[in-house]
């Protein structure tokens, strides 16, 4: 390996006057005006425009070998039908990989492009990757996103799913299990619009106007697919659709999978239910509560009783039964203690609970004329907590017959909260700016967000082990956006980074792991 960095990376020479990043007169005049600011110990401040070429995203060309191994960029943009005819200065990878690129480092707007426009460390990036060290406008990227078509997404869509199933293949191949398994998980978000944008709608529940798009993602956490729905859908729109779809080219593609599909209580339908079980998909789903009425509430009210009963055997009375405080509340304010005794209040209260797991066979609707009772008696799961603030009930239907109550749900179901985790990743990302007027293309900039994330993940995995914990955040904020001086002369591209970077280690070591990396071929 040579011992400099831009060797390293492969870079290319970007050099701003080619691209049209040469300066004004007006420009140039203010760059050589010094001004004084006083003096510190007889020693004068002054201060020009005059310290050469500095970026905020020094991070992101560390990145280009890793974009170039992956190979998914160039896959995705052959999914985009090319309607530009004659010369063409922007390929559609380059528009395709300077937006990413641009939304991993925290600018996800397409006018940031005019903002970062003569940004030397974006431009090496790019110029390292397609050969072209210029940044596309605002108005070119836009009149991408304006020709996506349905068919487009659809191809996209496809993408997304193909390039799922060849890395869980790599995965499973790679594993040392002999079941193959995977569990797909389903869950919604709320993205607030606005403006007058199409498809967007008024959801009660949130209050807001809003889309509504559906997120699936693996018990790796790894992103399967994004979709955009309308406003005004409900949480099972194309559920169902999209849950036999899966199934369908998992199965041709890994024989004998076995898959199980986890979603919360927004995905309740019995004919989700009756599919899974008529084509031998295992599912968990969380039921509604039903209030004080009801054949689940009547089944459960003898395991609430034994709770109680063993909480005030254990605790004596519940000390805010008929309280108007909050558990949060109360943990706040516990939390402005002193430490000895903050300490000690936290490790009581959480030490004031009885929970008891049970289950029981039952049949929804029973004998109604409702749509939704469901045709045959099920295995529900039912967990009774008792705390100071009284008894709370949470049920889970399944047609898994293999493990107890408590196994299902702290050892299956529960893991589920990691799918809450990848969804505020993705939110950080900023993947609810979905601002486009049409839907069509606000569901490519969804797409765009995704493959944001998918890069994200693949550098996670690559973090040493002692910072591979970080959120998709905090990847960014250390590692992608570290400023830079860039020192350009005849032979190489300089990138000099603070010498007070806390996490110059992680940062080498990172980029050694990309510099391993095998090319992945999808």
């Amino acid at each position: 390996m040579a011992s400099s960095f831009g060797s390293e990376c492969g870079l290319r020479s970007y050099n701003p006057k080619k691209t049209g990043g040469h300066l004004s007169k007006d420009s140039a005049h203010w760059q050589n005006v010094q001004h004084n600011f006083g003096n510190v110990d007889g020693k004068e401040i002054v201060g020009d425009f005059c310290g050469g070429d500095v970026s905020d995203m020094g991070g992101l060309v560390a990145l280009a070998p890793l974009v170039e191994k992956m190979n998914i960029f160039e896959e995705f943009a052959s999914r985009v039908e090319e309607w530009r005819h004659g010369p063409i200065k922007y390929s559609l990878a380059h528009l395709i990989i300077q937006r990413v690129g641009l939304i991993v480092a925290g600018y996800e707007d397409a006018i940031d492009s005019n903002f970062k426009r003569y940004d030397k460390a974006l431009g090496t990036f790019l110029h390292r990757l397609t050969g072209n060290g210029d940044v596309a406008s605002q108005g070119t990227i836009s009149l991408l996103e304006g020709k996506i078509t349905r068919e487009t997404n659809y191809g996209l869509e496809c993408w997304f799913i193909e390039s799922y199933i060849k890395t869980l293949v790599k995965r499973l191949n790679a594993s040392r299990k002999q079941r193959k398994s995977v569990v797909l998980d389903f869950d919604g978000a709320s993205s607030p619009v606005r403006g007058n944008q199409q498809g967007s709608g008024y959801h009660g529940y949130y209050e807001v106007t809003m889309y509504r798009p559906l997120f699936i993602s693996d018990d790796a956490g790894e992103l399967v697919v994004p979709i955009l729905r309308p406003g005004n859908a409900s949480e099972l729109w194309q559920a169902l659709e999209l849950i036999q779809r899966l199934v369908s080219e998992l199965r041709r593609a890994i024989p004998g999978l076995a898959i199980t599909v986890r979603c919360d209580a927004g995905f309740n339908d019995p004919d989700i239910y009756d599919w899974c079980e008529d084509n031998s998909v295992f599912y968990i789903m969380r039921l509604k509560g039903t209030g004080d009425t009801g054949g689940l509430w009547a089944k459960s009210q003898i395991v609430v009783a034994t709770a109680e009963k063993l909480f005030r055997r254990r605790h004596k009375a519940p000390r805010y039964l008929r309280s108007k405080i909050s558990k949060s509340k109360l943990e706040t304010s516990i939390k402005a203690l002193d430490r000895p005794k903050k300490n000690e209040k936290l490790k009581e209260l959480d030490t004031r609970i009885v929970r008891i797991f049970t289950e029981f066979m039952h049949q929804a609707g029973k004998g109604g004329k409702d749509e939704h009772n469901w045709r045959q008696p099920r295995r529900v799961l039912c967990i009774a907590t008792y705390t100071d603030w009284g008894a709370k009930k949470a049920f889970f239907v399944t047609n898994i017959k293999e493990g107890n109550c408590e196994q299902l749900v702290q050892g299956l179901y529960n893991k589920r909260g990691n799918m809450e985790r990848h969804i505020a990743e993705l939110k950080s990302l900023d993947c609810t700016r979905l601002s486009c007027q049409g839907f069509e293309s606000n569901q490519f900039r969804l797409f765009l967000h995704g493959l944001a994330h998918r890069l994200m993940t693949a550098v996670r995995k690559l973090l040493p082990e002692s910072i591979r914990h970080w959120s998709v955040d905090s990847i960014r904020k250390n590692l992608v956006r570290l400023p830079v001086l860039i020192k350009e002369t005849a032979r190489k591209i300089g990138f000099h980074w603070t010498t007070s970077c806390d996490f110059k280690k992680e940062f080498h070591l990172l980029f050694r792991a990309i510099d391993r990396l095998q090319p992945m071929r999808c």
